[in-house]
């Protein structure tokens, strides 16, 4: 026996749902054909049975609209593409110029670079580098000592008032 329950029927209402939305659409396309039929009749209807005069003035200045704004299309694309070519030839030429001042520069670049090198005296050099580091070590050491100072210091004011505290205990039990 089945039974039936509570999502069978749910799922029976909306499948008759969809089902009438579907035939609704179908209807209503159904109509929209007709009347897109009735359109296109009574539109054939009017063109064969209108006769439409059109004076000469109006087709030669229509004519010459189109020829002015055609003419205008012509001419801002003719000039576009030559900005274009100016564009584009400049780009070359400036690019072909960069590389080749490029080239003359980094050969003269490097012509230089290997000049001064071999104009370098390794001695001097190291002579600087050995006196940097030893000002600069100097300069650690003291720092270093200046610590050790003020610790030191430091330090001696405590066995300075540890000093004065027991001689004023013996001097105040003697006195």
């Amino acid at each position: 026996m089945n039974k039936i329950d509570m999502g069978d029927v749910i799922s029976g209402v909306v499948l008759v749902g969809i089902i009438g939305f579907v035939g609704y659409i179908l209807k209503g396309v159904h109509k929209m054909n007709r009347v897109a039929d009735m359109v296109g009749r009574s539109l054939d209807d009017l063109v064969d049975n209108v006769n439409l005069e059109i004076s000469e003035s109006i087709v030669d200045e229509a004519v010459k609209q189109a020829a002015k704004k055609e003419a205008k299309i012509i001419v801002k694309k003719a000039a576009d593409n030559a900005v274009k070519e100016i564009r584009d030839d400049i780009s070359s030429e400036v690019r072909n110029a960069l590389q080749s001042v490029y080239s003359n520069v980094k050969s003269d670049v490097a012509k230089e670079l290997r000049n001064q090198i071999a104009d370098l005296d390794i001695d001097d050099i190291k002579e600087e580098a050995v006196e940097e580091a030893k000002n600069k070590a100097a300069e650690k050491f003291d720092n270093a000592l200046n610590d050790i100072l003020a610790n030191f210091n430091e330090n001696l004011q405590n066995v300075v008032k540890i000093y004065s505290s027991i001689a004023k205990t013996v001097s105040d039990k003697a006195g």
